[in-house]
């Protein structure tokens, strides 16, 4: 029964984050993480400028948004206690870091099958 609940976790977690990085139903909802200059956005990226607190918070929800590896890491965080698990001890902790990094790894090789 773990096994079957640890493959439905992957394949949901893995299934969201390619949805939200990737599908043209997103894409509005990704764009709203866009800087209004591109020139600016690079510049805060390269380090050359220093953006402001909004900007540096646009600019990571826009790497989360549009990365599969970063997406999927946290969409298996939250999908661990979606399925009830609770973290009340060190190795809960550990078994919650296992879970969102293999989440990753299954949106990652997922996207790059699918791309």
């Amino acid at each position: 029964m773990e096994m079957e609940m640890l493959l439905i976790h992957l394949i949901a977690s893995a299934g969201a984050t390619i949805i939200v990085t990737g599908s043209t139903l997103f894409e509005p909802f990704r764009k709203l993480f866009l800087l209004s200059s591109e020139q600016r956005e690079n510049s805060i990226s390269e380090g050359s400028e220093k953006g402001t607190t909004k900007e540096n918070i646009t600019l990571f929800f826009k790497e989360l948004f549009h990365c599969p590896l970063c997406l999927g890491f946290w969409m298996g965080a939250v999908m661990y206690f979606i399925l009830g698990n609770t973290v009340s001890s060190f190795a809960d902790i550990g078994i919650l870091f296992g879970h969102a990094c293999a989440s990753s790894i299954v949106s990652i090789l997922a996207y790059m099958k699918l791309k």
